[in-house]
């Protein structure tokens, strides 16, 4: 039988870097889907999403807020 462990890489990251990712990419005239994303994970994932985390690796004001906003829904 083939070895098909080698035939692709899985990468995962933690729910905090998708966030911060997805508001970075909106911030640069990406798309309110982004938005609606985030505030599903916020939903769904609640507590286990470190929201000080967010917050410290966001690199601008307006993200921070966007994300406060978001946050508070």
């Amino acid at each position: 039988m083939p070895d098909h462990s080698s035939l692709f890489d899985i990468f995962i990251v933690p729910p905090e870097y998708v966030i911060v990712k997805k508001l970075e990419y909106w911030s640069e005239g990406g798309h309110d889907k982004h938005l609606d994303d985030i505030k599903a994970m916020l939903r769904i994932q609640g507590d286990d999403i470190s929201r000080e985390e967010i917050v410290a690796k966001l690199p601008s004001e307006t993200l921070r807020n966007k994300f406060n906003e978001l946050a508070s829904v």
